[in-house]
């Protein structure tokens, strides 16, 4: 052997192969966890419920530009009805009201990656986004309390409600989402996603 040229071993890789494996797996794992945060923000579907039918001549399970699943955005009704003040309610009395055992179906109408980090104990997650394609999930006869991030979302899904015949009397909206909630130190849940 002639000069300082070094030939490796049999049996061990040169230098950049395993550059190459490194940065190989590195993408993998990237790519791995830009899965897991996007699989959050989807509805998971399951065994007695059939997809979501499409919205608006799109197939289901195609996304439109928002990166919507199986339709377009929700579009609130044009006149919107300011929420009443009877109909808003405080992180406390919801706090005391689930403590009682007040027969409300809580639903937070966040994305699935912030429902699944905490949220009201019981409460459903139900994205804002899919609201009109999962109303038939939506009890019409049992007093329902908002929860969300985005007041815009709480007054279009009370528009949205009250639009297709759900009885604005039984709808609560508390006052500041689960920012009120969190502020005043009551517990939160973290699990995966329970569907209305």
């Amino acid at each position: 052997m002639t000069g300082n040229t070094r030939r490796p071993r049999a049996g061990f890789p040169t230098k950049a192969a395993t550059l190459r494996t490194i940065v190989v797996m590195m993408m993998l794992a990237l790519s791995l966890v830009a899965l897991s945060l996007t699989g959050c923000d989807a509805p998971q579907q399951t065994a007695q419920s059939p997809p979501a039918p499409p919205v608006d001549g799109q197939p289901a399970g195609t996304t439109d530009e928002d990166g919507a699943h199986g339709g377009s955005a929700v579009t609130p009704p044009v006149t919107p009805v300011p929420i009443a003040d009877e109909n808003r309610i405080t992180a406390e009395d919801a706090y005391r009201g689930l403590r009682d055992k007040k027969a409300w179906t809580v639903i937070d109408l966040r994305d699935y990656s912030k429902y699944v980090v905490g949220h009201v104990p019981g409460a459903k997650a139900l994205p804002f986004r899919y609201i009109e394609e999962r109303m038939k999930e939506i009890p019409r006869e049992q007093e329902l309390l908002l929860v969300f991030a985005d007041p815009e979302e709480a007054q279009a899904t009370w528009d949205i409600l009250s639009a297709n015949g759900y009885d604005p009397a039984l709808i609560r909206v508390m006052d500041d989402g689960l920012a009120a909630w969190n502020d005043a130190g009551y517990e939160t849940e973290v699990k995966e996603a329970t569907h209305c």
